[in-house]
């Protein structure tokens, strides 16, 4: 009975999670189509953005974060903060990755200001007003031409913009996927190897009320970066895979090997690693973009409910244990 329900969380685990984190996806096309007002729309999907980086921000301090540090005390007897240390080291990797990417693409090129445009604008219309002669109205159009030139070298470089700050956004997204790969490959870990039924069956209560919010806070992402279903439909159905691949290794181990030494390391490092990821995902790529524009109690309050909810979630596993 025991394999039995090892079984059926598989699938429960895999299909619960494929299906939340589709749901974002056709929340978008619906707000998209209900709200044509760009502003609109933009103000909802902020607001369930902020939602998503309080269930982040949460998941790396009260879940992963604890999970490593308690890890790597069994391995390292040291006073010292290797988890933590560790957990630097994944936020400056990604970090240095994005910088790196960029110096490549040559993002610290000219960059053009519509303070310039403008001033050539300005100039133009003095030469207007002030001279009268063919001359200087040859000078005024030939001002005017570079001034409209100048403006479409800004749109052109306003795009270029977008298009990497497209290219780093699905490069976060990524990164956090795979550390939400990693923190869920090891949640499935301790499901499978529990050794009674009941405690299957109780964990994976608590495991899948986990797994819907924060899969419906990756799909999110992965519905703003990939845009396309066809994009983000592989993405996803990785990610529902993860814990479903841990539950399986679990249960290899409970039946016929030993639970050794270096899987506790490398659970520990990478359950570090992943905290610093999302550390630097949280506050780079959602909440600076979301709360440093502008004073929104709204998406404040949004962040806020998003913690809360695995502040809750955090509370019922202790309770459950």
């Amino acid at each position: 009975m025991k394999s039995t329900a090892k079984i059926v969380s598989i699938f429960v685990l895999f299909l619960a999670t494929f299906f939340i984190g589709l749901l974002p996806h056709g929340l978008l096309r619906i707000l998209e189509t209900k709200f044509s007002g760009k502003m609109m729309y933009r103000r909802y999907i902020s607001v369930l953005n902020c939602f998503a980086g309080g269930v982040f921000f949460a998941t790396a301090i009260l879940h992963l974060m604890p999970e490593s540090t308690e890890l790597l005390k069994k391995v390292f007897t040291i006073q010292y903060p290797v988890s933590g240390a560790i957990s630097g080291a994944g936020f400056f990797l990604l970090l240095f990755i994005e910088h790196l990417i960029g110096t490549c693409r040559g993002d610290s090129g000219h960059h053009l200001t519509m303070e310039s445009t403008e001033i050539h604008i300005g100039e133009v219309e003095l030469t207007k007003v002030s001279k009268n002669s063919d001359h200087a109205l040859s000078e005024t159009l030939d001002k005017q031409t570079q001034a409209e030139k100048k403006l479409v070298e800004i749109k052109e470089h306003e795009k270029t913009i977008e298009q990497k700050a497209h290219t780093l956004s699905k490069l976060r997204t990524f990164v956090l996927l795979l550390a939400f790969s990693f923190h869920m490959v090891f949640e499935g870990l301790a499901l499978g190897l529990e050794n009674s039924e009941s405690g299957v069956w109780s964990l994976l209560g608590v495991l899948g009320l986990h797994k819907c919010v924060v899969a419906f806070s990756v799909g999110l992402q992965l519905s703003e970066s990939l845009r396309t279903l066809r994009a983000v439909l592989p993405s996803l159905t990785v990610f529902s895979a993860v814990a479903p691949v841990g539950v399986v290794l679990g249960f290899l181990v409970t039946e016929y090997g030993d639970n050794e030494n270096a899987q506790v390391v490398a659970a520990g490092v990478l359950q570090s690693l992943a905290t610093g990821t999302f550390f630097y995902v949280t506050f780079f790529e959602i909440l600076q973009k979301e709360l440093s524009t502008e004073h929104n109690l709204c998406n404040v309050l949004s962040t806020a409910v998003g913690f809360a909810v695995v502040v809750g979630v955090e509370f019922l596993h202790d309770s459950d244990e």
